[in-house]
C-alpha cells in the first residue's frame, strides 16, 4: 500500500472562497449542499462578505437567538447578498413619545 504525503491526503473538497464564506456565515448547516449552490452561484467571495457584514446585525438575523438566518443553502440559492439594507424605524413607546413631544415644546 502506498501513503500519500500529508498535504495530499488532507486536501479540502471545497474551495477557499466558499469556506471564507462558511466561515463568515453565522448559521453553519448542511455544508456539503451549500458548498454545491456556492459552487452554482459563481459569485464573488467580497460581494457576499460586504452583504453579510449588514445583513447579520438586522432584526431579522439577530432575534429569538437567531432563529430566522436562513440556512446557507437557502440564502445561496435565493442570492440573498443582492438583497438591499431595509430602514429600521424605532418602536414607538410612551417614554420616546414623551421625549418628542418634550423636545417639540422645548426645542432642541
Amino acid at each position: 500500500m502506498k501513503l500519500l504525503p500529508l498535504f495530499l491526503a488532507e486536501k479540502s473538497e471545497y474551495s477557499a472562497d466558499f469556506l471564507a464564506f462558511w466561515n463568515a456565515y453565522p448559521r453553519r448547516v448542511k455544508k456539503s449542499g451549500a458548498a454545491v449552490a456556492w459552487k452554482n452561484a459563481r459569485i464573488d467571495l467580497q460581494t457576499v462578505l460586504d452583504a453579510l457584514a449588514w445583513q447579520t446585525k438586522t432584526p431579522d438575523w439577530t432575534r429569538d437567538g437567531g432563529t430566522f438566518i436562513p440556512h446557507p443553502t437557502t440564502y445561496l440559492n435565493q442570492r440573498r447578498w443582492e438583497d438591499e439594507p431595509m430602514t429600521y424605524v424605532a418602536q414607538q413607546t410612551p417614554q420616546n413619545a414623551r421625549n418628542a413631544d418634550a423636545v417639540r415644546r422645548f426645542g432642541k
